[in-house]
């Protein structure tokens, strides 16, 4: 430990002796995006130690309470839950309520790409830690946002008018048509011709419960 700034050797002995029964924060850190919760992320985290809103090295990702400071409260977050390794969050419940449920303000917008064009009254929002503001200005990009600007789910991405020529419409009037009828097929290839009314609640197989937006 000798090559450790006296920050991080402080860190490191935090790190040792702070309970790791410590209340679970209910936000999952892993700062390098590699699904485990170890020493690269505190050592991310070392650095932002101190930092605040307004510092040119301040990112509020690290900030884990929202309070516009990298501090000792942001610290216990994290290091309760050092050392985890997150293999599927889709099962963690706390990960559920706090990062999809009820996502904070601070996170929700930690998520997005506030430099994306459109987007600047949004992220000046943020920056003022202004969420409500933040808020309507996001609808306002949506509200004036063109409708499509491409197709396709892979590559290559064409416009509207170059996939009105490259794809056969009779494909599309045919799809239209299944659609019509309640002849519906699911995300897997698993079609099921529905009466009068349509089951929402049938068995598509593995992904049957939400897959039905897929549908046509």
């Amino acid at each position: 430990m000798n090559h450790l700034t006296p920050r991080l050797r402080f860190f490191v002995f935090l790190a040792i002796f702070v309970p790791f029964t410590a209340v679970l924060a209910g936000v999952i850190r892993d700062f390098t995006g590699d699904g485990e919760v170890h020493i690269d992320d505190f050592i991310a985290f070392a650095r932002q130690y101190g930092t605040s809103e307004g510092d040119s090295a301040f990112d509020p990702a690290f900030d884990l309470n929202g309070d516009g400071h990298v501090g000792f409260s942001d610290f216990v977050r994290f290091v309760s839950i050092f050392g985890v390794t997150q293999s599927d969050l889709r099962e963690d419940p706390t990960y559920l309520r706090d990062q999809i449920k009820h996502i904070s303000d601070v996170d929700l917008f930690a998520a997005l790409d506030l430099d994306h064009l459109g987007l600047e009254k949004v992220k000046s929002a943020v920056e003022r830690r202004d969420y409500q503001a933040a808020y309507v200005a996001w609808g306002e990009y949506w509200k004036n946002r063109r409708a499509f600007e491409y197709i396709n789910s892979g590559t290559p991405f064409y416009t509207v008018a170059e996939a009105m020529v490259i794809f056969p419409k009779g494909s599309y009037t045919a799809s239209a048509d299944r659609l019509v009828r309640h002849e519906i097929t699911g995300w897997g290839g698993v079609r099921i011709q529905h009466g009068d009314v349509v089951d929402f609640n049938a068995d598509y197989g593995r992904s049957g419960k939400y897959g039905f937006h897929y549908w046509g």
